[in-house]
């Protein structure tokens, strides 16, 4: 009998598009999520508290996996900022021990490791994070210096429809738009927004591949949050005007914000053969009919 992939954060997200993946593929899964029960493109979710090394391992041996993608992470900047033990704990110090338990593991962390001063950003430039995510993340990333066969992998701002639980962002962008209600968006904050099915189809590939190291995975276009709205309402047949501009520099964060993080994947299609598709052909492919995707 085959062994499964572990798939953290599986009720995330980004874990959800890998869930149905795999699952897709007609692959065994093992599905983590955090507290949330119920199913993941037809995969039960086992809640498993991360913080908790004990249920962490005995959660682990139980399923004896083949490999780890771990998504799972405290995410929210605020939730971070705010109780920066509680982002340590989730995105450094289990990934530790993910890394000790795992023959073979893919680590996904973000974008938000840089300042932003110096973008397009590729895995030679040393991460310099504004916020205690980020700071969180690349002690994740640390984490795994050492292992012989870990993959950590950047990916940027993702979007698409959630497949499980709350809505995220993309989401509530969607429907605000669709009830023409105005939006305002940063014209001064870029990243190279990623497809959530492509990021999923990168991080399997990594995973298979056997690729160790650092290696960043993003869209192939360099966009502010404001065009990212206006080509989202074109796209839905919607004046982009509904969309507004703000700046992020006017307003006072609790944490300072990179303006520019865009990575430059560049490695990841040499490697992996991996060409992500334009922002236009992600919102069709996705949004037409998200019941089914």
């Amino acid at each position: 009998m085959k062994k499964p992939v572990l798939v953290t954060g599986a009720s995330g997200k980004l874990g959800a598009y890998v869930v149905r993946r795999l699952a897709g593929a007609g692959r065994p899964v093992v599905a983590w999520s955090g507290s949330q029960a119920g199913k993941v493109a037809g995969v039960a979710l086992c809640p498993v508290d991360l913080s908790d090394s004990t249920r962490v391992k005995l959660a682990f041996a139980a399923a004896d996996p083949l490999g780890v993608i771990h998504c799972a992470a405290l995410s929210a900047v605020g939730d971070c900022h705010r109780d920066p033990s509680q982002a340590r704990s989730i995105n450094a110090e289990a990934t530790a021990l993910l890394g000790e338990l795992a023959d073979r593991i893919v680590y996904t962390s973000t974008d938000l490791v840089f300042d932003g001063e110096q973008a397009p950003y590729s895995e030679s430039d040393a991460p310099a994070p504004l916020s205690e995510y980020g700071r969180s993340k690349v002690g994740g990333e640390q984490a795994l210096a050492g292992h012989n066969s870990a993959a950590v992998v950047r990916v940027s701002l993702l979007y698409g429809p959630s497949l499980f639980g709350q809505t995220g962002f993309f989401d509530q962008q969607m429907e605000a738009l669709r009830q023409k209600r105005e939006l305002r968006l940063f014209s001064d904050e870029w990243r190279t927004p990623l497809a959530l099915d492509e990021a999923a189809d990168g991080l399997v590939r990594v995973l298979d591949d056997g690729y160790e190291g650092l290696l960043h995975m993003a869209g192939p276009e360099r966009m502010s949050r404001e065009d990212m709205g206006r080509r989202l309402a074109v796209f839905l047949g919607l004046e982009p005007a509904l969309v507004e501009s703000a700046r992020q520099s006017d307003i006072k964060f609790p944490e300072p914000r990179p303006t520019d993080v865009s990575l430059d994947c560049s490695k990841a299609r040499q490697i992996l053969g991996w060409a992500p598709e334009t922002y236009e052909s992600g919102l069709a492919r996705m949004v037409q009919d998200p019941s089914e995707k």
